[in-house]
């Protein structure tokens, strides 16, 4: 799997190598004139190698073993099975536990982790920055607020 993905790789790095003809490294070599039939070889040939290596490694994702099958069909087996709500939705007499603290928790953070873009060299979108922060803070104290009240 690491070698598929280091050749897609290097397919990848040679062909954004070779797309700007005038400023290639991997072309700086040749006359100009010289580089644009060289140029599109290069790029052909790693399209071609993206799309014969896609085709191969694909393989290695399509391929089922017995055991992958018998998932399935045990899976599809449980879907043709009726739902028994009292015992599978509402949990034996489980409480149910609203996710809107842990949510407004969540978005708190992530204004706080915001927050430190204020520590950069900012220039001309401190009120873009601040006007999220603000608006994260809202949201995220509302729903930890009214997810706490309502639990």
């Amino acid at each position: 799997m690491m070698v598929a993905v280091g050749v897609l790789a290097l397919v990848g790095i040679v062909w954004t190598a070779s797309l700007r003809i005038d400023q290639s490294a991997l072309l700086g070599f040749l006359e100009s004139a010289q580089r644009e039939p060289v140029a599109m070889v290069v790029i052909w040939a790693c399209a071609a190698a993206y799309g014969v290596s896609l085709y191969l490694f694909s393989g290695l994702f399509a391929r089922e073993t017995v055991e992958q099958k018998q998932q399935v069909r045990d899976f599809f087996k449980k879907l043709d099975t009726p739902v028994d709500v009292e015992k599978e939705v509402y949990g034996s007499g489980k409480k149910q536990v609203s996710v809107f603290p842990l949510t407004g928790a969540t978005i708190l953070i992530m204004a706080a982790l915001l927050s430190m873009v204020f520590l950069t060299d900012l220039h001309g979108a401190e009120g873009v920055f601040a006007t999220m922060i603000g608006l994260f803070v809202i949201i995220g104290s509302a729903m930890l607020f009214l997810g706490r009240r309502v639990s």
